[in-house]
């Protein structure tokens, strides 16, 4: 009765613990998601203001929604790795801007895409790109971001969070087993204490038959055998 009801209080006590870990696992990684993915989308849609420019970071053209960048390092636009394409209503390409990337061509601007368009969503990520979608009366241009290192990033920190979260459930199982164990240990002891348990009854053993071991026969007190009496005693 006290090995079940030490694993219902384990049980219970895992659950619990278990639960709220997985509800701090997830709130870490979504707010970094969401975070991270707020920074993609503003740049992205910053871009998408002065595409056209050939200097997308510069001021002289009055180009004042790239002065607005106090939340992103000083660095950030001089770092960002993107391209757009060009379609008419039609469907065709118009152009493909390829200045601030190196490692894509016109083709493979093309195919990310098509694959970007095939999703049916004016935002997304698309092969380690973000991408954003912008549709006007003579064209559609659809915008990619280089997001590796923010989705690398991403993903670092949810293995991170699963490994610390393991470790926490393993040291807590064993937490509460040896918690369980010595509340198992000192219940047996009130028993005892109390003289509610006894060496011969079933209750005793039923409860604390694994904790203390009954007295052994050796040293049960057993009646003494009948001293004979002398002659001059039995004629008293």
């Amino acid at each position: 009765m006290l090995k079940k009801m030490r694993w219902r209080f384990i049980g219970a006590a895992m659950a619990a613990f278990t639960a709220v870990v997985l509800t701090l696992l997830c709130l870490v990684n979504l707010w970094n998601y969401h975070s991270v993915t707020s920074q993609q989308d503003e740049a992205l849609t910053r871009l998408m203001e002065i595409e056209d420019q050939q200097m997308p970071f510069s001021s002289r053209r009055g180009a004042l929604p790239f002065d607005d960048w106090s939340h992103f390092s000083p660095e950030v636009q001089y770092s960002l790795r993107f391209f757009s394409v060009h379609y008419d209503t039609e469907g065709s390409v118009l152009r493909v801007n390829q200045d601030y990337i190196a490692s894509i061509s016109e083709g493979d601007a093309e195919h990310y895409v098509d694959a970007a368009l095939e999703n049916g969503k004016v935002r997304g990520y698309e092969s380690g790109y973000r991408y954003l979608v912008s549709t006007t009366e003579d064209e559609t241009v659809v915008l990619f971001l280089n997001s590796e290192r923010e989705i690398q990033t991403m993903r670092s920190l949810l293995w991170i969070t699963l490994a610390i979260a393991a470790a926490c459930l393993v040291v807590a199982k064993r937490l509460f087993s040896t918690s369980s164990r010595s509340l198992s240990t000192t219940s047996c002891s009130s028993f005892l204490n109390a003289g509610l348990f006894s060496s011969s009854g079933p209750r005793g053993h039923h409860v604390c038959q694994n904790s203390l071991p009954l007295r052994p026969k050796s040293m049960r007190t057993w009646p003494t055998a009948p001293r004979r009496l002398s002659s001059s005693e039995c004629w008293a």
